[in-house]
């Protein structure tokens, strides 16, 4: 019995490793990869785990149009930091290895992204965001009342990305007409 509790604890902790490591947000299905190929773990301990995880605390999941995504909160970074020594540094490598060999195909399936969550207002606060590696390009928060709007703007926002950063840019540094404007609030 005990040294099943220190295999599910080593196994959550190579969850958080991995997560740290990578330093964005998972996919489930680039989970699951991971999971099976590198440290053998099945789909049913995999989800298991990200559950427990989850009430504890420890990661984040982000919903994107039906996908779910995983993200290590900070408590999750402390607490990895405190037992990261009960993973075997042998599996470490390996995730280390994992995370170079992957870590430009996870960048770049995240470069445009949106979600959505349901607020404590009973409305729906949509990100969309627009990112080029680390740097955000365009990052918008919007608040909606409904949940087929969230979902509508958060399709709209991925098909047409570069045509909205295109317009609200344009909007925003167009000074014509408003010349004035710094003189007229000079004036009160």
């Amino acid at each position: 019995m005990e040294e099943n509790n220190v295999l599910l604890a080593q196994n959550k902790l190579i969850i958080l490793y991995l997560l740290e490591s990578i330093q964005l947000p998972f996919s489930v299905a680039r989970l699951q990869e991971f999971a099976i190929d590198t440290v053998h773990m099945d789909y049913f301990q995999l989800s298991k785990y990200i559950a427990e995880l989850i009430d504890s605390n420890y990661i984040d999941k982000l919903q994107e149009n039906n996908l779910s995504y995983y993200a290590i909160t900070a408590e999750g970074s402390k607490a990895l930091a405190l037992l990261k020594d009960l993973i075997p540094s042998g599996v470490r490598e390996n995730i280390d290895e994992y995370v170079g060999t992957n870590r430009k195909k996870v960048e770049s399936e995240l470069d445009v992204t949106a979600d959505f969550y349901s607020s404590s207002n009973n409305d729906y606060i949509v990100r969309c965001k627009m990112a080029e590696g680390s740097h955000i390009i365009m990052e918008i928060n919007l608040s909606v009342s409904d949940k087929r709007f969230a979902n509508t703007i958060c399709n709209n926002w991925k098909l047409n990305v570069s045509s909205i950063y295109n317009k609200i840019l344009s909007t925003l540094c167009d000074d014509s007409g408003h010349s004035n404007s710094s003189a007229d609030n000079d004036s009160d």
